[in-house]
C-alpha cells in the first residue's frame, strides 16, 4: 500500500566478529528494509569512524528516515517485480552457460533451490522482500533444528548467496542481503569456506 508512514528502529545483533547495529525501516510504499549501520562501540570514549553507539545509530536511522520522507533514498526506486523463481532461473543459466558448470552440478543446484529455497521463501516472493533478517532466521532454525547437517545448511546458504548476487548484478535488487548473514562453517573447512564459490 502506497503512502504508508515511514518508520523504523535500530537493533543490536551479535555477530561472530562482534556486535553490530542495524536499522530496520519501512518505506512509503510499505516495503521494509534491513541495513547494517556499523559495529557497536561500547567504550566511554568517542567512537572511531564507522562505529556506533546507540545514540549515533539512532541519529543515522533518523537521517535515513528523513531521506525516505523526501524521496531521496535509492531504496525508493521502483521494485523490479522479479520473483525468487526468476532469480533462480537466471542464475542457473548463468552458472551453466557462463561459468561452464557440468550438467550434473547444475541439476544438483536446481534440486536444492526447488526443494528447499523456493519452498522456504516462496517461488512467487518478490526478491526485495527477502531480507537479511529473514535469511538469518532461516539459517538459525536449520542449525538448531538438527534435521539437516551443517554441510547441507552451508550448501543452501552458498547457493542463495550466488542467486542473490546475480540478481544484484542485473539490477534487480540494490544490495545482496546475504552479505550480512553469518557464515556456516563445517569442521576443518571452516577457515576457507565462504559464500563466494557459487558466484
Amino acid at each position: 500500500m502506497a503512502n504508508q508512514v515511514v518508520s523504523g528502529h535500530v537493533t543490536l545483533i551479535k555477530r561472530k566478529r562482534g556486535e553490530k547495529w542495524y536499522a530496520k525501516y519501512r518505506l512509503p510504499d510499505g516495503r521494509q528494509r534491513f541495513r547494517l549501520l556499523g559495529p557497536a562501540w561500547k567504550e566511554r570514549s568517542r567512537p572511531p569512524a564507522g562505529y556506533h553507539t546507540r545514540k549515533t545509530a539512532e541519529a543515522e536511522l533518523e537521517a535515513i528516515l528523513t531521506d525516505a520522507r523526501r524521496g531521496e533514498l535509492p531504496d525508493l526506486a521502483p521494485a523490479s517485480g522479479r520473483t525468487l523463481s526468476d532469480a533462480v532461473e537466471v542464475w542457473l543459466a548463468y552458472v551453466r552457460d557462463e561459468k561452464g558448470r557440468r550438467s550434473s552440478t547444475v541439476r544438483d543446484y536446481r534440486n536444492t533451490a526447488n526443494g528447499s529455497l523456493l519452498e522456504e521463501f516462496g517461488k512467487d516472493t518478490v526478491i526485495e522482500e527477502i531480507t537479511t533478517e529473514r535469511i538469518d532466521a532461516y539459517r538459525r532454525r536449520l542449525l538448531s533444528g538438527g534435521e539437516v547437517s551443517r554441510r547441507t545448511v552451508q550448501k543452501r546458504m552458498v547457493l542463495l548467496h550466488g542467486i542473490l548476487k546475480r540478481a544484484k548484478s542485473l539490477g534487480w535488487i540494490h544490495s545482496n542481503p546475504m552479505d550480512e548473514v553469518e557464515r556456516v562453517n563445517v569442521a576443518a573447512a571452516a577457515s576457507s569456506t565462504s559464500y563466494r564459490p557459487l558466484r
